[in-house]
């Protein structure tokens, strides 16, 4: 329910948010980085940071938003600490392969199908799904993470520790 013609407000979501893109057209607007998405990309936004959108179009594909404090009771310690996709200075959109993108999508048609059906167990089974979820992301993101550490130059270091402090 986007409106095409002025997309996503820019603000500070009091919310993570993850989706999964599977098709259409969409930009994102993460803190300081702009990006067009494509198929088979995962975003994975913070509480707290800036996020929006000029361009939805057609889009398809996954989407979920939850609090930090929903998690709380089987998570120990800030997000951040057990999933560093959940970081301020993380990369928070990588491309995913098909056979990545079959279990992500997996997770989410498990979190929704939980959430449309009655249960006294609801929220204890939501949030063992969404953790399900986190932990397949945090699969797929450690080895990315690592390549990307390596592959980075000394100028995009320097130009990253800008942005951080920019955002903040």
């Amino acid at each position: 329910d986007v409106d095409p013609e002025k997309g996503i407000q820019a603000l500070r979501r009091q919310f993570n948010l993850i989706y999964l893109i599977k098709g259409g057209v969409h930009d994102v607007h993460l803190g300081a980085d702009y990006r067009w998405l494509k198929a088979n990309d995962l975003v994975i936004v913070p509480e707290n940071m800036l996020y929006a959108s000029s361009n939805v179009r057609d889009c398809r594909g996954y989407c979920i938003h939850f609090k930090t404090e929903f998690l709380q009771p089987i998570i120990n310690g800030p997000l951040s600490s057990q999933f560093p996709y959940f970081d301020m200075n993380s990369e928070h959109v990588i491309n995913i392969s098909d056979e990545q993108c079959e279990l992500i999508q997996q997770s989410f048609v498990d979190i929704i199908s939980e959430y449309e059906r009655f249960s006294h167990e609801k929220d204890y089974v939501l949030r063992n799904y969404i953790h399900i979820l986190l932990l397949r992301i945090r699969e797929i993101y450690k080895p990315y993470a690592q390549q990307l550490k390596q592959n980075i130059s000394r100028s995009a270091q320097l130009a990253s520790k800008f942005k951080k402090l920019e955002e903040k």
